[in-house]
Formats: structure tokens, C-alpha cells, sequence
């Protein structure tokens, strides 16, 4: 079936040198578009004969990578569904269906691809060499006409994910993934079940008599308690103070369950929580923030202590300003995160939060409010996958800024960016944050993932579109 390729001769390539392009460029251009149309041709004639035998399923598989090679071919087209969009591209009806095979597949039929397959594969292979074609070229065109080649799928980052219970597509047959996406699915599978645990788990707490003699506030404090690795000064009922210093201690646990390893604390953390009564000048000193600012706190660290101030007025932002800040204050001590890496200060911080409230309530200073996010997880995630899907993306500009010049898409990209890190290069995330606090972004990416910012964002995007499809929740244990 194999015919000998037409190689254009020197004076068809000579009239093209007016492009601007080397003659030996222009020969593999030509080469290569005659191999294609030659691998075309054959196999038309193969999606015929799977017509011809009723085998439906077989005829569209032959037909895709007919379009791979060739996306202008009508017939793939026409079988394949594919409908023209007012922007110039095409998109598979939703009427498509994959359909079935009515007859029996035969040998014959098997063996003719085998033969336009392996002549394919041998003739690419001898351009390639011919024309010093790199791997990542030779590969893709590969993939064109044997799309489950496995050195190719490597060499791309891909993985085979052999059965996918998609929540939304509801699709179940294998398919190619990058491998972070097997990744994320084998890290949220492994954790699931201790997210659950943890989450239905009720730290036991003490009566910490030691608060009688802090001397801050101290005639005020109705509730004294502490945790292994929290204590709480609260000047609210016990109740309440309990749900606080707990909240801290789950916060601890939640951050080496996703890490892998425990937070590294310089001393324990302590919680004042104020009732907002005749205390701001008093606060204002301990803080040294103005007289004229304290009226507008809500919480913050005592400079140069493990000593955390908390001055809001519902319950439950409270707990959400416990939580938050217990994670800000772990990823600073642990692996040296400040405002400076802004992305990762908030990606990471939004991230971490929602894992363990479900939600994201909590403005935290110098962030504008404006531009901090509020929401359920799956709102927090929804409103993610749109910035990431946009066209304007730009990674690299949101990972050099610093807090303070942050806007709204750029925290739910990085909240995003902070999700496909902790959850897609589990075993390197540590390392990676360590490594950014004296580092330039880029670099720390290339040397310990192997990819630049561009690779990455590229990789970020499809990421976020499969696992937003496979995902049922934004929450593993969920």
C-alpha cells in the first residue's frame, strides 16, 4: 500500500527561497507535508473499509487521526461532527456520540493499519534523521497517527489514566493526562480519607492556668486554654474560646497532612481574642500600630512573637481569622514565605484555608479588601478555573509581585497555581517553597521541576481543565 514518497526536486525548492526560509527547511516542509497527504490517502481508505464492515467505532478513530494530520479534511469533519464557531474554530457537537462496532473486527483490516502504522513510523524516522528534526517535533507527528505511543506520552509528561469516573462528562474510558493530573488524583486518594478524619476531629483541650499571669489584658480573660500546639486568651466565653484553640490545632495537623511533615514552629502559638470592648489604645501599644488604626483592626502578629490578636465581631470570622493566620504564620516559619512571594503567600493561604473551613471569608492586610476573595471552596475554585482559562493570563507577571500589588485575578491564579503545586508535584513542593524565599521565581521552577514559567502555565491550564473534570468536589474527602 506503501508508495515511494515525491521529493519535490532542487528548482521547486529553489522558487520558494523567496520566503525566506533555508532550502533544507523548506525540503523537510515538503517531505513532511507528502509524507502526511501520503498517510492521508491511506488511510481514507481504511475508514472506508471499517464503513464498509459496520465497524463505526473503528471508522471515527481512523477518521481523528486523519484530521490530526490533516484539520481541513471534510469527510473527518462530517463523521466526526465537528461544527464551525463564529470565531473560526471548530467544536465537536454535543450531539456527537462515540458509536459502536456492528460487525466483527477482522484481521485483514488489523493487519492493513498495521502496515500504513509501522510504514508511517519507519518513514518519519528516516526525515527525522535526514533533517535533524528535534524529538519534540518528531514525537507530536508521531502522535498524529499512534496516539497511545508510550515513549512519545512520556517524553510530553503525560500519564494513562485507565478508568475516569468524570463528574461532569461523566466519560469512563481511558485517557491520555499529564501526569500531574494522575498525580493530583493519586495525592487527593491518599488523602481523602484523612482529611475526613481529621476534619470530624475534636482536639482535646486544657485549661491553660498560666493565662492568669500574662500581662496583657489579663483582668479581662474569661477563657485561659491550650492545645499541644495552641493556647487561647479569650476574653469571650469558654464555649467559644474552645472552638478557637482548636481551630489553631487543626490548622496544624491540615498543614502537615497536605506537606507531608509538620510545621516548623518557633514556640507555641497564642491566641488574644478580644470582644472589641475599651481596649484598642492598649492593643495599638502591643502592636504599634496608630490610635487612629486600632478601631479598624482585625487581626494581626505581635511583632517579633508567636502571639496572634484577634478583634472581630462574629463568631465565625473569628474562627476564619484563626485559621488563616495560623497558616500564614506556619508557611513564613516553615519554609520562609512572606509578603515579598506574594502569590504564594496568598495562593497558598486561600489554598490551605479552604481545605480545612470550606471557605475563604478572610481579608487579610496589606491585601486590599477589594481584591481579597470570599466564598465557598467551590465558588473560590469556579471563579479560579475562569481567570485560568483566560486568554490574558500571564504567570510569570503574577508570580514577581509582591502582596501589595496583587490584584483579584491574580490571587485566584495563584490560589489556582498553589492547588496544581501542592497537589500535581507533591514530593518537590516542600523543596520548591523552601527554595523561594532568597530565590527569583522562574528559577526555583526550572531547577527543581525542570520547566520555565511559560512551560508552566501552559501546563497550569490544562491541568486545571482535567481536573475540574474529574473532580466531584474541590475538597479531597469531599
Amino acid at each position: 500500500m506503501r508508495r515511494n514518497l515525491h521529493v519535490p526536486g532542487a528548482a521547486c525548492v529553489a522558487a520558494l527561497l523567496w520566503l525566506g526560509v533555508p532550502a533544507a527547511a523548506q525540503e523537510w516542509e515538503l517531505e513532511r507535508d507528502a509524507l502526511l497527504g501520503q498517510t492521508v490517502a491511506e488511510l481514507e481508505v481504511l475508514a472506508e473499509l471499517s464503513q464498509g464492515q459496520r465497524l463505526y467505532a473503528e471508522r471515527d478513530r481512523l477518521y481523528a487521526a486523519i484530521r490530526r494530520l490533516d484539520p481541513k479534511h471534510a469527510e473527518a469533519r462530517r463523521y466526526l461532527k465537528l461544527r464551525r464557531r463564529p470565531d473560526g474554530t471548530w467544536q465537536q457537537a454535543k450531539s456527537y456520540h462515540s458509536p459502536r462496532n456492528w460487525g466483527a473486527e477482522t484481521e485483514e483490516l488489523a493487519q492493513l493499519e498495521a502496515v500504513v502504522v509501522g510504514g508511517y513510523r519507519q518513514a518519519l524516522d528516516a526525515l527525522v534523521a535526514e533533517h535533524g528534526i528535534d524529538t519534540e517535533e518528531r514525537f507530536t507527528l508521531l502522535l498524529h497517527v499512534v496516539p497511545d505511543d508510550a515513549q512519545a506520552r512520556a517524553f510530553r509528561g503525560e500519564a494513562w489514566l485507565p478508568y475516569t469516573a468524570s463528574a461532569r462528562s461523566r466519560q469512563s474510558a481511558g485517557r491520555w493526562v499529564l501526569e500531574e493530573t494522575a498525580s493530583a488524583l493519586e495525592w487527593r486518594e491518599a488523602r481523602g480519607e484523612g482529611f475526613r478524619q481529621l476534619l470530624e476531629k475534636r482536639p482535646d483541650v486544657e485549661v491553660d492556668p498560666t493565662g492568669a499571669d500574662e500581662p496583657v489584658f489579663s483582668s479581662s480573660w474569661k477563657a485561659s486554654l491550650a492545645t499541644p500546639h495552641v493556647r487561647v486568651r479569650a476574653m469571650l466565653p469558654e464555649a467559644q474560646a474552645v472552638e478557637y484553640v482548636r481551630s489553631g490545632e487543626l490548622a496544624v495537623e491540615v498543614f502537615a497532612l497536605v506537606f507531608g511533615e509538620a510545621p516548623r514552629l518557633e514556640s507555641d502559638i497564642t491566641l488574644y481574642v478580644l470582644d472589641r470592648r475599651p481596649v484598642h489604645e492598649a492593643l495599638g501599644r502591643q502592636l504599634n500600630i496608630g490610635a487612629d488604626r486600632v478601631s479598624a483592626f482585625r487581626s494581626g502578629w505581635m511583632p517579633e512573637t508567636s502571639n496572634l490578636a484577634i478583634c472581630v465581631g462574629r463568631h465565625d470570622e473569628r474562627v476564619d481569622h484563626v485559621v488563616r493566620q495560623c497558616f500564614q504564620r506556619m508557611l513564613a516559619e516553615s519554609f520562609g514565605i512572606d509578603e515579598r512571594q506574594g502569590w504564594a503567600f496568598e495562593g497558598m493561604g486561600t489554598l490551605l484555608t479552604v481545605l480545612q473551613t470550606g471557605r475563604s471569608a478572610m481579608v487579610h492586610a496589606p491585601l486590599d479588601p477589594e481584591v481579597a476573595v470570599r466564598g465557598s471552596a467551590e465558588e473560590l475554585w469556579a471563579r479560579a478555573v475562569e481567570v485560568v482559562l483566560a486568554p490574558d493570563l500571564d504567570l510569570e507577571v503574577t508570580l514577581a509581585k509582591p502582596v501589595t500589588e496583587l490584584t483579584r485575578r491574580d490571587v485566584l491564579s495563584a490560589h489556582a497555581f498553589s492547588r496544581y503545586l501542592v497537589e500535581g508535584h507533591a514530593p518537590d513542593v516542600v523543596r520548591l517553597l523552601s527554595d523561594l524565599s532568597d530565590r527569583p521565581p522562574a528559577q526555583v521552577f526550572e531547577q527543581v521541576l525542570g520547566r520555565d514559567t511559560d512551560e508552566l502555565q501552559r501546563r497550569l491550564v490544562r491541568w486545571v481543565r482535567e481536573v475540574d473534570d474529574l473532580w466531584a468536589s474541590s475538597r479531597p474527602g469531599r
